[in-house]
């Protein structure tokens, strides 16, 4: 049982971790300029892998892999 109640607490936080992505990578398109520092795409996408990594276990969570 605490293994599905975990499972659904990583896949909303892999959700918000997505769409957390996504709203970064909106607002550095639009308002992003010569004083945006270049190490920040690193950032954006080690946010995206977190997201994926967190997906992951909960799945694995689910289906009792873990």
């Amino acid at each position: 049982m605490m293994e599905k109640v975990a499972a659904v607490a990583l896949i909303a936080l892999s959700v918000w971790q997505f769409w957390q992505f996504g709203q970064t990578l909106k607002t550095v398109r639009t308002s992003s300029g010569q004083s945006t520092s270049p190490f920040l795409g690193f950032g954006i996408w080690y946010g995206l892998f977190f997201g994926i990594i967190l997906l992951i276990m909960a799945l694995g969570l689910l289906t009792g892999q873990f």
